[in-house]
């Protein structure tokens, strides 16, 4: 990943490459608004985009960017290095099933203590 993101540093994106993205975005932009909800939150969202009774056109928008700004960008966002965060949970499988045998150990061992105290109790009552 770091010879890649060294690579796209050096060289920027390549032409076809560039051209590829663009239109997976476009693409996406016409798919991502299927159904009433998702239109009203897209047409919500474009209001400051509204002129002459009209809105205004994403793929245009996405369409007059330039290789050259999109490698601009992209040696900004990797000028300076970043960050590998890795989630890991609190309890993996096998250390929540230790957890569960210490607690059936406890539950078991307070279980057989509190029956040996009762009996004791018991036999000690009838003599």
């Amino acid at each position: 990943m770091s010879a890649l993101i060294e690579q796209l540093r050096k060289n920027g994106l390549d032409p076809a490459t560039f051209e590829r993205l663009k239109q997976v975005a476009i693409d996406h932009q016409a798919w991502a608004t299927q159904g009433n909800s998702a239109l009203a939150n897209y047409y919500w969202g474009a209001l400051a985009d509204y002129e002459d009774g009209r809105f205004s056109d994403p793929a245009k928008q996405i369409k007059a960017l330039s290789l050259e700004d999109a490698n601009q960008v992209m040696r900004q966002l990797f000028a300076t290095p970043g960050y590998l965060r890795i989630e890991r949970p609190m309890l993996s499988y096998n250390d929540l099933y230790g957890v569960i045998a210490l607690v059936a150990a406890v539950l078991l061992g307070g279980g057989w203590i509190w029956r040996k105290r009762r009996q004791k109790a018991i036999t000690a009552s009838a003599h």
